[in-house]
């Protein structure tokens, strides 16, 4: 999932309708959200939302990230 999180440039890891996913929000304000459907460990399909409507529609809650020892924290 870090892998992931650096090459869409920002997209911070988050619950989507209580399921994995990830989202982008510059500024704070979502605008793409990615649902992820995982099949044994791996990320197998990604759905993206970027339609203000559909997106208003949608239960988000972005993770906190908080760095490991690896990250440097």
């Amino acid at each position: 999932m870090a892998a992931f999180s650096r090459r869409v440039g920002g997209a911070r890891l988050a619950l989507v309708n209580g399921q994995l996913g990830a989202v982008w929000m510059p500024g704070g304000k979502p605008r793409v959200v990615f649902r992820f459907t995982v099949s044994d460990a791996k990320i197998t399909d990604i759905d993206l939302t970027a339609n203000r409507e559909s997106l208003s529609r949608i239960d988000l809650v972005v993770v906190k990230h908080e760095p490991t020892r690896d990250q440097g924290g």
